[in-house]
């Protein structure tokens, strides 16, 4: 039985992350990428010192990144701030035997509460334009395409959060 929790990224989860993100990478972008592009940017952009570079953002509340646990196994994350222009989602990844699950769904619940703690009633992320299993997991989570701001072969997605 699936009994999801979600918590706040700590150090002691960077090699989880990188597991969880590689083996997304590998299922994700088989037919997009090759092996080695594949396994260098993972290492580079989900290494440990690419992580760790991020918690004092987490820990100063200006960033959101949290890992969902499955009997304390983390299981996925997401990860969102705001660079300069709006509140991005940076990555969101769930471990492939979990998909599915509403894992994905309860991250994106907790990153929206975070959202409109910042004040901000909408954000983006960009989505490689082959990744139909992103896609799709954007659009059902109520995510719409912005053909006019696509840029180098992603896709802009944008979601607008309803006030409660």
């Amino acid at each position: 039985m699936v009994n999801i929790k979600n918590r706040q990224f700590r150090k002691e989860d960077v090699d989880d992350i990188h597991q969880i993100a590689l083996e997304s990478w590998k299922k994700t972008y088989k037919d997009i990428f090759d092996d080695a592009f594949i396994q260098e940017f993972v290492d580079t952009h989900y290494g440990k010192e690419a992580l760790l570079s991020v918690l004092p953002f987490v820990d100063q509340g200006e960033h959101f990144f949290q890992v969902a646990t499955d009997k304390n196994t983390v299981v996925g994350f997401c990860h969102i701030g705001d660079r300069g222009n709006g509140m991005e989602l940076f990555r969101i990844y769930i471990e492939p035997s979990y998909i599915g699950k509403g894992v994905g769904k309860s991250l994106i619940a907790q990153e929206e509460n975070f959202i409109k703690s910042k004040k901000a009633d909408s954000y983006f992320c960009f989505v490689h334009q082959d990744n139909e299993l992103g896609k799709n997991f954007y659009i059902r989570n109520g995510f719409v395409h912005i053909p006019e701001n696509d840029k180098d072969g992603e896709w802009h997605m944008k979601k607008v959060i309803e006030s409660s």
